[in-house]
């Protein structure tokens, strides 16, 4: 039987994966794995995958498993280490082919070459606005500045056509099945929901579609979109995709041709602009990330010369040493207690919905590395527990970029909190929702 592996790509439609799955005939296992790798305690002892983002996952599997059925397949979904569940399958009914979305990440990459040595694996390019082949430069040698690398895309290349027409005749369900698990078997502590979130945000590509229908053509916020995208406050002072996205439950390219069917009714401005624009800035950190592998992960990112600090596999490393000190402050920044209201309010709102804004984000970030001088990757650690919306290349990419070892011609983007608060929350409307009730501590 062939195996269609989802990984970030939880969705039917625009899904070249799918599409070649489907093409390749016989019997097919649509599979979806839980790595037990990405989810287990870090040196911290913060959980990889925090409460939020695993129920935003398991609701975008619920809905791709429903979507699936109606075609006649029954998505399998298991838990456990990925090479090994391949090989459990195996037993039970050989595998021939292996197709899945092909890694950008160290450490998915080197996951994909694990499973490519014991089984036929074929991976496609898949979730990026502009595909790796239609990149006007090397993919080992994209440009160290953003702009540089937006230029030549928005002069050279054209965005590719939707993928369609999938053939589901020439495939039948594979004749195996396997215990199925639910969503208590990932043993991630549940949180109750904050009725204070931005959004009430549901996985799934049913959703995405409706958030697209609402942001686009019901409130027509995309017209505004610049203007407001650096609110803190309500549903739609920005799209809010990016959940979406980082599960694949919606394409960047299918987001870029609604753009495109809105400026043909509505007209085209900036904010229009600008909502592409970002995806632009999503791909490169993918490029960023796929050219230069695990030295994104070092504490000197991009400008180290040899890492001393860190494992080449990930985030952390044995030989690092955390004082009580260091501690004592990473812990005051993860519950919002730092003393500098903005900030707290921001990390608050992180830690009891699993969402921030861009603008709270890059200040609480710069807060952490500039003002209290601890290592951007405790950070990052943190936002791959809390965000809901977290993907590794984003996710890393603004981190070193913030912290100045990154793809920055600045060479030290510190922000004065006081001052971002007098700007972007001049009435205090955001500091007094979140920093009003007793806090829980974890």
């Amino acid at each position: 039987m062939n195996i269609i592996w989802f990984q970030n790509d939880l969705r039917l439609n625009d899904n070249p994966v799918l599409k070649e799955a489907l093409a390749n005939g016989g019997e097919l296992l649509p599979l979806y794995i839980f790595n037990e790798d990405q989810i287990d305690e870090n040196q911290f002892g913060i959980g990889r995958m925090g409460y939020f983002r695993a129920r935003f996952i398991w609701e975008s599997l619920m809905d791709l498993k429903a979507q699936l059925k109606n075609e006649g397949f029954e998505l399998q979904i298991l838990k456990g280490k990925v090479s090994a569940i391949f090989d459990q399958i195996n037993e039970a009914k050989a595998i021939n082919t292996i197709f899945t979305s092909k890694a950008s990440d160290p450490e998915g990459l080197k996951l994909e070459n694990k499973i490519a040595a014991k089984y036929k694996l074929q991976s496609y390019w898949n979730n990026t606005l502009i595909d790796i082949d239609q990149l006007p430069f090397s993919p080992q040698n994209i440009p160290n500045i953003f702009t540089q690398f937006r230029k030549q895309i928005e002069k050279r290349v054209q965005v590719k056509e939707l993928v369609t027409d999938y053939d589901w005749t020439k495939s039948t369900m594979a004749n195996v099945t396997f215990k199925s698990m639910g969503f208590e078997d990932l043993n991630i502590e549940l949180e109750e929901n904050d009725s204070r979130s931005v959004l009430p945000f549901k996985g799934g590509s049913t959703a995405a579609t409706e958030r697209l229908e609402h942001y686009f053509w019901k409130t027509k916020k995309l017209s505004f979109y610049k203007k407001t995208r650096n609110g803190l406050v309500g549903a739609d002072y920005s799209s809010k995709f990016s959940p979406w996205l980082a599960t694949g439950s919606i394409s960047a390219k299918e987001i870029y041709y609604e753009v495109k069917r809105y400026e043909d009714e509505h007209g085209s401005n900036s904010s229009t602009y600008w909502l592409i624009f970002e995806l632009y800035w999503r791909d490169y950190f993918r490029y960023i990330s796929n050219m230069y592998g695990s030295k994104i992960f070092w504490k000197e990112g991009l400008k180290a010369v040899e890492d001393k600090t860190n494992s080449k596999d990930g985030f952390w490393s044995s030989e690092m040493k955390v004082s009580s000190q260091q501690q004592n402050l990473f812990h005051k920044w993860c519950n919002g207690i730092t003393g500098d209201d903005f900030v707290d309010a921001n990390m608050r709102e992180l830690k009891y919905t699993g969402w921030m804004s861009n603008r709270g984000r890059q200040n609480v970030a710069s807060y952490l590395v500039h003002d209290l001088h601890l290592d951007w990757r405790w950070g990052a650690a943190w936002f791959e527990n809390r965000l809901i919306d977290f993907d590794v290349h984003s996710n890393t990419g603004n981190w070193i970029y913030v912290a100045g070892v990154g793809n920055d011609p600045r060479p030290n983007r510190k922000f004065n909190t006081k001052l971002q608060a007098e700007r972007y929350d001049q009435k205090r409307k955001f500091r007094q929702i979140w920093l009003e009730e007793s806090l829980k501590l974890f």
